[in-house]
């Protein structure tokens, strides 16, 4: 959902991510209030995370100037061990893609933007599929509002 305030000034939502003690972090596809929504902020050439209300994140301000790319770090976790045998436990509880979102200034120095973060394989595929979609129109309004390019890596 991107609501723009003026011309100059969009906001972006970020996909809201829940922190499991047990499997860690990953994208909540449950519907949420507004107050516990993140949010980046484009306006007048400075690209701005702002946490929610509720969360300890602090306002983090960037000069797109200064901001040559967007960086999307992915490791698959694969089921299986390097001798090639099924780890079970494994598979139940982390397969799945890793992600990371950094942005990398002109001195080429990364900022992360989004910490690391899972689709997990073993999850329903309506929990997947709607993860994915969320995640994937933050990446398209934040590349399209930034005017910065994506750069991925495995």
């Amino acid at each position: 959902m991107t609501e723009k305030q003026n011309p100059e000034t969009v906001k972006i939502m970020v996909p809201w991510f829940f922190d499991d003690p047990l499997i860690g972090r990953y994208i909540s596809v449950l519907p949420t209030l507004d107050i516990f929504h993140h949010y980046i902020i484009i306006e007048n050439g400075i690209l701005t995370y702002e946490g929610s209300i509720t969360s300890f994140k602090k306002r983090i301000s960037y000069e797109l100037a200064n901001i040559t790319k967007i960086l999307l770090r992915k490791r698959d976790i694969s089921c299986f061990t390097k001798e090639g045998k099924l780890d079970a436990w494994v598979c139940l509880q982390q397969a799945g893609t890793e992600i990371e979102l950094s942005l990398v200034d002109i001195e080429g120095k990364s900022h992360v933007l989004i910490p690391t973060f899972r689709f997990y394989l073993m999850s329903p595929n309506f929990i997947v599929n709607r993860g994915h979609k969320e995640w994937n129109r933050f990446l398209s309004e934040l590349c399209r509002y930034s005017g910065l390019p994506l750069e991925e890596i495995g």
